[in-house]
């Protein structure tokens, strides 16, 4: 327990507890303080109290993320990390303290203990924690209370669309007179009335829109905030979108003006107009004005064709914007729409389908009548062309057939409005559900199996056949092929995970019956993630990345059917953090690099986003160790063929100098000592070596003396025929040094010694630059180690003739013979005089 004093009696204290120490140490006996009672306080916040008081300063949630604000822990329900880990309290005013899991207990709002976090189905609402002081620290006995809530599914990243259009990237509105059709969608999905409720405003209001037909959506053009409050899985969640609906442009529609038949008085000009469609009138939306009269006038006052504009007036409409001038006629008799009739039913709005091979279907333009007058018609086709009857009736397409009593042709006793028709001229019926066909890799599908995500364009493998009339029709001229996703986007592909939907539609005939084919693509599930980089090494069994000071990079991959890995696309995979566990050390600490000597494991979960991945599995195998072993003093471990070296050493082909830790990588190796490694190679066998005496191996050379370390090597390599003498000598040359093509030799002699075919291809060396520099008796040898993955590995050159390190014998004798010495050693068949 620490003391406080009294500030006003700091020094007087002060001097009585040093004056009562000193005086129980002269004598020797155990200090005893006296208390003055002058207001003098020996209490303070306790241990206890003190941690009761403090904060949560680190913490994971329960899939090892870390909680960015562990003042403050909020979790989305569903999102599969609900619940946080506490790793670190500290105590108000004091040093943080590392916390275990044991010492955490979670308890619902009303005070309920969870006793299975993993397996408690979390549900929206607040939570507590108490956290207990560890029992080994100075605050134990002491309880921190902590708050934590679950909330619902974030609407954050909701965007709106006008459905209108049909296409979700289209959010554009333009006043019509009608309600907009604003919806909405997040994460793929198109919300729906259990998802959200919606409530627009103008934008600036504090009070919920009320629009000219009682109704809360936007008509008018103006800038609006739709207020989306989540309910079902997003309650709680609340998103303000702010879009606009633009005015009308007339500049840019189609502008019509009824004929009219009261004579005006005093200029009279027509009140009512047609936009888009859309009736308006001078009263409430545009102004009328004379422009010319075809007769000269320059008043209303005659039966003439006169022209007009139709122009906005923004104090009376403000929703549109813009002029177009139109024309009208005085007239005596007005012909209603519903009296302008194709084959008696009324035109306006009407559809005809023409089928060019189909008797009695035709488009008739005498059909075309009115209860009194001539009338003027117009055809266009879909590009806008004026054309004839007889275009409609000759070649297949849609065309939009624009009829208007003709009041000038009249003499002006009848006149109208414009009215218009469509017309659908096709080759012919088609019953898709016979005659279209869709094929998936080669076989007659009328529904795919869900596909998982691999990466390739599904729609590759699909391909559709329409006949008509014995003959099959021709995709891109006769029909076409579309491809819509699941928010009825038009795409090219199908490769990312959704549902898609293939579609047959044709402007040449009239397809019926089912044209369409769905076709789901599954997200590849994840069981098992593994961490992997570049820089790591395998010594004999055990991988790790070489020490180098410098962070290592990484990379996540899962493994196939074979058990073969396979890399996941760069983005995939969210990484938070690592687990470091350093060398020596029992506890992990979080970093975000890998640097220092240790085992690291990553919190990782799949990237925002990404919808082609799920990762349903565990990430106990998903670690990287960083160490700086050694097996040679002077080869590093991320040395170039810093593996195979260990390899050869640990499987027991090479050593370093006799009684060092040196492997002299870069050195050159003898003749004896090639010799060393094959024999250890074959299985250091024991054979009769004819002349033998006390341990020394007689080879016949002139200089190999019978006592080198080398001698036995040499004398059961010549034994086998695996290597010899100079010719016409009687020497070996034991301490020269080899070439790269003379290993080459060695290593296929020692191959065929083995029972091996070393017969090659010399063409395989045309494909290196230095070709022409093999010697033409290693030719065969050197193709052979080529053609066997043993030389020319990874580049364009063979540098033959140059001395060969020790550093690459030991790759190429471990890439020939990865699995150690031959089981059966390879012993010479009968001593006999050796061909040197």
């Amino acid at each position: 327990m620490t003391a406080c004093v009294n500030r006003k009696h700091t020094k007087k204290v002060a001097a009585v507890v040093t004056a009562s120490l000193v005086g129980a140490l002269s004598l020797g006996v155990a200090p005893v303080v006296a208390m003055a009672d002058d207001g003098i306080s020996t209490q303070s916040v306790s241990e206890q109290q003190a941690w009761a008081n403090g904060s949560v300063t680190y913490a994971h949630d329960n899939q090892g993320y870390i909680i960015s604000d562990p003042s403050n822990i909020e979790f989305e329900a569903g999102s599969g990390s609900e619940y946080p880990m506490v790793l670190e309290v500290t105590p108000k005013n004091g040093k943080a303290v590392r916390v275990s899991q044991r010492n955490v207990k979670y308890f619902t709002s009303t005070g309920r203990q969870i006793t299975n976090p993993n397996r408690y189905n979390w549900g929206i609402g607040t939570y507590k924690m108490e956290i207990s002081a560890p029992a080994t620290s100075e605050y134990r006995g002491g309880v921190l209370e902590v708050e934590f809530k679950i909330v619902a599914k974030s609407l954050e990243g909701v965007q709106l669309f006008n459905s209108a259009t049909g296409d979700v990237s289209n959010s554009t509105f333009t006043y019509n007179g009608e309600p907009q059709l604003v919806n909405f969608y997040l994460d793929g999905k198109i919300l729906q009335p259990t998802d959200v409720n919606v409530v627009f405003y103008k934008a600036g209001s504090d009070s919920p829109l009320v629009s000219a037909d009682g109704s809360n959506i936007p008509i008018d053009a103006g800038n609006y905030v739709a207020v989306l409050t989540g309910t079902g899985d997003y309650d709680g969640s609340e998103v303000q979108l702010p879009f606009t609906v633009n005015k009308l442009d007339i500049t840019n529609a189609e502008v019509s003006v009824t004929d009219v038949t009261t004579v005006p008085v005093n200029d009279w000009l027509p009140t009512d107009a047609t936009i888009d469609g859309m009736d308006v009138n001078t009263t409430d939306d545009v102004d009328i004005t004379f422009v010319s009269a075809e007769n000269g006038d320059h008043v209303i006052k005659n039966k003439t064709v006169y022209t007009v504009k139709v122009a906005a007036n923004s104090a009376k409409n403000p929703n549109l914007t813009g002029s177009k001038e139109a024309t009208f006629s005085i007239v005596d008799i007005l012909i209603k729409d519903a009296d302008m009739k194709y084959d008696g039913v009324a035109l306006d709005g009407q559809t005809v389908n023409v089928n060019l091979k189909k008797v009695g279907t035709y488009f008739d333009v005498d059909k075309i009548t009115a209860l009194f007058g001539d009338l003027s018609i117009v055809i266009t086709n879909a590009a806008g062309e004026v054309v004839d009857a007889n275009t409609v009736n000759d070649v297949p397409g849609d065309y939009t057939v624009t009829v208007r009593v003709d009041a000038k042709a009249n003499q002006f006793k009848y006149g109208s409005d414009t009215v218009s028709m469509t017309v659908k001229t096709r080759n012919g019926d088609i019953n898709a559900d016979a005659n279209a066909y869709f094929k998936y890799d080669g076989t007659v599908v009328d529904h795919v199996e869900p596909i998982t995500y691999t990466g390739e364009n599904i729609l590759d493998d699909i391909d559709t056949v329409v006949e008509y009339e014995g003959g099959v029709l021709t995709e891109g001229e006769d029909y076409t092929v579309t491809v819509k996703n699941g928010l009825g986007q038009t795409v090219d592909s199908i490769v990312d995970a959704g549902v898609y939907h293939v579609i047959i539609s044709s402007d040449l005939y009239n397809l019926t019956g089912d044209c369409e084919l769905t076709v789901v693509v599954k997200p590849i599930v994840l069981t098992k993630v593994y961490i992997g980089s570049d820089a790591e090494k395998t010594f004999d069994t055990e991988k790790f990345i070489p020490y180098t000071g410098e962070a290592a990079d990484y990379y996540f991959y899962t493994l196939d059917k074979d058990g073969k890995e396979v890399r996941l696309p760069e983005g995939t995979i969210e990484l938070d953090h690592f687990y470091f566990t350093a060398e020596g050390e029992s506890k992990a600490v979080d970093t975000d690099e890998i640097v220092e000597q240790g085992v690291y494991k990553a919190s990782i979960k799949i990237a925002a986003g990404v919808k082609n991945y799920v990762f349903l599995g565990e990430e106990s195998e998903n670690t990287l160790k960083v160490d700086d072993t050694k097996v040679f003093s002077d080869v590093k471990s991320d040395d170039w063929g810093a593996e195979e070296i260990f390899k050869a050493y640990d499987l027991g082909y090479m050593r370093g100098y006799n009684g060092t830790s040196i492997f002299g990588k870069d050195h050159n190796i003898k003749r004896g000592d090639v010799c060393e490694v094959l024999y250890k190679m074959a299985g250091s066998p024991e054979w009769s070596n004819e002349g033998q005496t006390n341990g020394e191996y007689v080879t016949g050379f002139d200089d190999v003396r019978e006592d080198m370390y080398y001698a036995k090597s040499i004398s059961w390599a010549v034994s086998c025929g695996i290597v010899s003498g100079d010719s016409g000598t009687n020497n070996f040359r034991p301490e020269d040094v080899v070439s790269r093509q003379e290993l080459a030799k060695m290593l296929a002699e020692y191959a065929r010694a083995t029972g091996a075919d070393i017969s090659a291809d010399t063409s395989v060396l045309d494909s290196y630059k230095d070709a022409d520099e093999v010697s033409p008796w290693a030719e065969e040898y050197v193709a052979w180690a080529v053609e066997n993955d043993i030389m020319g590995v990874g580049t364009d050159e063979l540098w033959a003739t140059g001395n060969i390190t020790r550093r690459q014998v030991a790759m190429m004798v471990v890439r020939y013979q990865p699995d150690g010495p031959l089981d059966d050693a390879l012993v010479p068949s009968a001593p006999e005089d050796n061909d040197r």
